[in-house]
């Protein structure tokens, strides 16, 4: 099937992240090489490790092979301004948001993302794995799983539903986004994908997913670092519920007063104390559960409105 009767446009926010930068660039640069028209498009949300000096390299390999290569830098302004300035810098009839530490694990993912798109326009989202060279720790093998685990059921084309939009890997046509733009409220980690997926749900946008699109998450997280975006996860509730005060979104987030969420969250706050005592190497998936749900507990009482 042809593709050519639309442009793509991927849009990568970057930050801090020069070490992974040339091999997802990289990859991006294979992957949109016999698509006219394409283009990448990464905003550079303030780093100070030497990503600016790889963008620019970058542009040289990008630009012999006629591939469409823009960067934007701005201050630090968290994700959901990134991205917006990449949809604004951007020119392609398709949008398809990438995160930067999120490599095409063939060439062909950018073309499956324009074969759908003019068979059924909508929001389409990726499969996304996580490779065995990025699996080191005992949570790292949990947090596999744990993502593996919500995509392995799933069908080529199956609904999502009003969660499912994960614009860490996720296709739209520009018409059908309109003005929709992440809010500028959300200045932390958390929400703010899902606050705009809501919006586009109203709209009867639907997103679906492109089992056939695999893209790899080369992130080699610590629980730490999860334990705290958790957090900044549970203070955005707030946010999402304010945006939007419904007894169904305050429920989702966890912010409704009587929610079952709230009074989980605090048992597993008691439960993660003594699960912090224990050698990491013992823990159950459900120990790690605990640990992040108890996170995002902390983050929802610090947020709280």
């Amino acid at each position: 099937m042809s593709t050519s009767a639309r442009s793509l446009s991927v849009l990568m926010p970057t930050y801090q992240r020069v070490h992974l930068l040339p091999r997802v660039l990289e990859a991006w640069r294979a992957c949109l090489r016999d698509l006219p028209g394409a283009e990448l498009v990464v905003v550079d949300d303030g780093s100070s490790d030497g990503t600016p000096e790889v963008l620019t390299a970058a542009a040289v390999s990008f630009g012999e092979q006629g591939i469409g290569y823009r960067v934007v830098r701005q201050d630090n302004q968290g994700l959901a301004a990134a991205r917006n300035a990449a949809i604004e810098a951007s020119r392609g009839d398709i949008v398809l948001f990438s995160d930067d530490d999120m490599v095409p694990s063939s060439n062909a993912l950018a073309v499956l993302h324009l074969q759908r798109q003019a068979e059924s326009p909508g929001a389409w989202v990726s499969r996304l794995v996580v490779p065995d060279e990025v699996v080191d720790t005992h949570f790292q093998r949990y947090w596999r799983r744990r993502l593996h685990g919500g995509t392995e059921p799933l069908t080529e084309g199956q609904d999502l539903g009003k969660g499912g939009f994960w614009f860490a890997t996720l296709s739209i046509p520009r018409e059908l986004l309109g003005e929709d733009r992440f809010s500028r409220a959300f200045t932390k980690y958390g929400w703010e994908e899902h606050e705009l997926g809501y919006r586009l749900w109203q709209r009867g946008v639907r997103p679906k997913f492109l089992r056939s699109a695999v893209i790899e998450h080369h992130d080699q997280m610590t629980i730490g670092e999860m334990e705290r975006k958790f957090e900044q996860f549970g203070a955005s509730a707030w946010m999402f519920a304010s945006l939007h005060p419904s007894t169904e979104v305050r429920v989702w987030t966890g912010t409704h007063p009587l929610s079952r969420f709230g009074r989980r969250f605090l048992l597993h706050e008691v439960r993660a104390r003594q699960i912090r005592k224990r050698d990491p190497e013992t823990l159950s998936d459900r120990d790690w559960v605990v640990l992040l749900e108890a996170a995002y507990g902390r983050g929802l009482r610090a947020g709280k409105r």
